[in-house]
């Protein structure tokens, strides 16, 4: 669940067991990963799931993914979350809608063209 007011400049957000939310600080240029507790969705129908709340900045980058971008292999190994960290550290700067592209663009060089999972990615920057 990810919920965004423009008005306070801040995310709510649960991740039902996913992968943490990805915020790179442009202030302090480092990444933060934003993770709550739960069980997945859809194993047992009394979960209760935590809403974190993530103040954003102009310029910082908050990113969602999938398994399939971490998970994505070569003979080498897998893409993995340290690379997509780098990736994203390396973006800050550029608008949010290029964030997902060129991520996925570094996911598919990665994997040589073979990716064998969902693959998806999401993005939101701020501007001042």
């Amino acid at each position: 669940i990810l919920s965004y007011d423009e008005g306070t400049r801040s995310l709510m957000y649960a991740n039902a067991a996913h992968h943490p939310l990805l915020v790179y600080r442009k202030a302090s240029q480092a990444m933060e990963q934003v993770d709550t507790e739960g069980l997945p969705i859809g194993i047992d129908r009394g979960s209760v799931y935590r809403m974190k709340n993530v103040n954003l900045s102009a310029g910082d980058i908050a990113v969602l993914y999938t398994d399939g971008i971490t998970e994505a292999r070569c003979e080498a190994g897998f893409f993995g979350e340290t690379r997509l960290v780098k990736a994203v550290e390396g973006l800050h700067g550029h608008p949010a809608n290029d964030v997902p592209r060129i991520i996925f663009d570094e996911v598919v060089s990665h994997a040589n063209g073979a990716l064998a999972d969902d693959v998806a990615v999401l993005a939101l920057s701020l501007r001042a």
